[in-house]
């Protein structure tokens, strides 16, 4: 049952905004050189943005077995094409099929 609600959830628009959040470059650079409060600051922000962005995919791999090396290796393709394919809502769309095969098997 994750399995499948976890797909289901690459598919909606709060997936999408939060591909963009996770690689939008940050426009407050010179923010960062202000001191270590708004890096920290700045680092949990992108933390955060990137865990929410992660999250379907976190709860395939919390149910699948974290210690599964196959299902690791599977996961981490998927993070890495969501960050850096062009398309990134392309690659979060891919992996929906994958997922909701796993969860009708």
């Amino acid at each position: 049952m994750v399995l499948l609600l976890a797909g289901g959830l690459q598919l909606t628009s709060w997936k999408a905004r939060q591909l963009c959040r996770c690689r939008a470059v940050p426009a407050f650079r010179q923010e960062l050189n202000r001191g270590a409060r708004n890096a920290w600051r700045h680092g949990m922000r992108l933390g955060a943005d990137c865990a929410l962005c992660c999250s379907g995919l976190m709860a395939i791999l919390l149910v699948t077995g974290v210690m599964n090396l196959g299902t690791m290796a599977l996961v981490t393709v998927g993070i890495t094409a969501e960050r850096l394919f062009p398309e990134p809502e392309r690659a979060a769309r891919g992996q929906v099929l994958s997922s909701w095969l796993q969860g009708f098997s």
